[in-house]
């Protein structure tokens, strides 16, 4: 019994240690830029409006998290379904964040052009249904599963509804600002990609080491 607890031991130093400094480097990101609000709010209001520097560095997040997951589905075909699904995503997230400006580049489409990405996240989706149920059951007992959840649940239902003007405005009352609304829905989406962003790069460092190879992809099959 003391040798077995002696080897986990060791086991869980080994293996922790790597999680412990990944974390610590994703907690001090965060504080740091948590830290920086004051700063950009007194510099001028005007970065966090509409295709302003906050907006862009919110597209940014989201275009790097796009990347890391294809990455994961070119260098783990096990997984493939699942990353470019992820993928596809992130990559309409992206394309969504900057609605006013395609509105302005594309006039009638817009974020639109987003649209076919969507279409072929779902279409994939059912052709390698089977392949994609695999590769969900694992990544689901993933951490890197709830760090993507909760930057979803942060950018979206927090973001949205809570930076939402009319329940701002039964909250404030007459000390409502529009701006309000407008920083507190920026800092919540800008820290869910972030989280999103985290949860990319855990993915890949999860699944690697996870084998699925019960099915393999329709896409790769076909030659697609």
């Amino acid at each position: 019994m003391r040798v077995k607890t002696e080897s986990t031991a060791a086991t869980f130093t080994d293996s922790t240690m790597p999680i412990l400094l990944r974390f610590t480097a994703y907690t001090v990101a965060l504080f740091v830029f948590t830290a920086a609000l004051p700063l950009l709010v007194k510099g001028d209001i005007v970065l966090f409006k509409e295709n302003g520097p906050i907006e862009w560095f919110q597209f940014g997040l989201l275009v790097v998290a796009t990347a890391v997951f294809v990455r994961g589905g070119l260098s783990m075909p096990d997984f493939r379904n699942l990353f470019f699904l992820l993928a596809a995503i992130s990559a309409f997230a992206a394309i969504r964040e900057l609605d006013v400006f395609l509105h302005r580049t594309i006039p009638g489409i817009g974020w639109k052009i987003g649209i076919p990405l969507i279409l072929y996240a779902l279409i994939s989706a059912y052709r390698n249904r089977e392949c994609l149920k695999q590769q969900l059951s694992h990544f689901l007992a993933t951490r890197a599963f709830a760090i993507v959840w909760a930057g979803f649940l942060v950018a979206v239902p927090f973001g949205q509804l809570i930076g939402h003007g009319a329940f701002l405005q039964l909250v404030m009352g007459d000390d409502y600002n529009r701006d309000y609304k407008r920083v507190i829905e920026e800092i919540l989406e800008v820290m869910g990609y972030a989280l999103l962003l985290i949860g990319s790069f855990e993915s890949i460092v999860q699944l690697r080491t996870i084998g699925c190879r019960e099915c393999q992809p329709v896409e790769a099959a076909s030659g697609i």
